[in-house]
């Protein structure tokens, strides 16, 4: 899945607005909107993370035997 389609899954299944969770991050309403402008959309893993948070999910990185969950 592309970032930007994992981004747009996870406001729509927490039921978050775009501009409620730029805010919540301490940044203008229009923050990840005018990210996904931007072609290509190339976030941190800071930033990814920090938004999957608000959305109630986690990054995690998978191998066949182990998980690792990126905190920030």
């Amino acid at each position: 899945m592309e970032a930007k389609d994992a981004l747009d899954r996870m406001l729509k299944v927490s039921g978050q607005s775009r501009a409620g969770v730029s805010v919540s991050l301490g940044r203008h309403r229009n923050f990840i909107t005018s990210s996904l402008n931007r072609e290509p959309w190339n976030p941190t893993i800071r930033t990814f993370t920090s938004i999957a948070e608000k959305c109630g999910y986690r990054l995690v990185l998978e191998g066949d035997t182990e998980r690792i969950v990126i905190d920030i």
